[in-house]
């Protein structure tokens, strides 16, 4: 469980196969960026994450911080991080699957 003092969040950077948009998403706290460059993504899922930390802890709500994920990107995250195949296809192509320590933000 996610508390202002530790924890982390799953993070998964990844492609529409079809439109060519690139999305960062924090999976626990249900939050996505999007843009043509996965770079810049990257970079604003980083910047939105310690935003998102901050406005939690000024409403005093660590709920926020354990939100249930969408299931599809959560299988999509462990897919990727354990180098395993998706039972059912998906639109999105991963590129990145790791975590980023709530304290940090």
């Amino acid at each position: 469980m996610n508390t202002f003092e530790k924890g982390t969040v799953k993070i998964l950077l990844y492609k529409d196969t079809e439109s060519g948009v690139w999305y960062g998403s924090a999976l626990e706290f249900n939050l996505t960026v999007d843009g043509d460059d996965r770079e810049v993504v990257f970079l604003e899922l980083s910047r939105a994450i310690k935003d998102y930390i901050v406005s939690a802890r000024e409403i005093g709500s660590a709920a926020l911080l354990n939100q249930e994920a969408d299931p599809d990107l959560l299988a999509l995250w462990y897919a990727h991080s354990e180098n395993r195949a998706l039972a059912t296809p998906s639109p999105y192509t991963p590129y990145l699957a790791g975590t980023e320590s709530i304290a940090h933000g």
